[in-house]
């Protein structure tokens, strides 16, 4: 479009201040575009690095999976603090949120049957 637009003004088809305004509008949507571009790449990196940090996730639980017993590690890993009132009663507040909080909180009632 450049060219065809430069050869229009040298065949004198446009005048100066159109081919200068054609010109000026290509770019600002060439700049428009780069800076969509360069946007998209760091969406990309921030999704990679996020795939990156699931992984050693998944892998950390398998290797979790694996055991038979509740070791300590794993309590450091899934366990936040451990609260035991005055009746006995214990409340575990975990290092992680709910799974399925996001499900049903689209769905509606948690109590549901699915």
């Amino acid at each position: 479009m450049k060219l065809a637009n430069y050869k229009d003004y040298k065949s004198e088809s446009i005048s100066l201040d159109v081919f200068m305004k054609k010109r000026s509008d290509y770019e600002e949507r060439e700049v428009s575009i780069n800076n969509k571009i360069y946007a998209l790449e760091e969406k990309i990196k921030v999704l990679k690095d996020n795939i990156d940090k699931s992984d050693d996730v998944v892998e950390d639980f398998n290797e979790i999976l694996s055991f038979d017993t509740l070791t300590r590690e794993m309590v450091e890993l899934f366990i936040d603090c451990i609260y035991i009132n005055y009746e006995g009663r214990m409340t575990v507040k975990w290092r992680f949120g709910d799974l399925f909080d996001g499900y049903f909180s689209k769905k509606g009632n948690r109590n549901q049957i699915i």
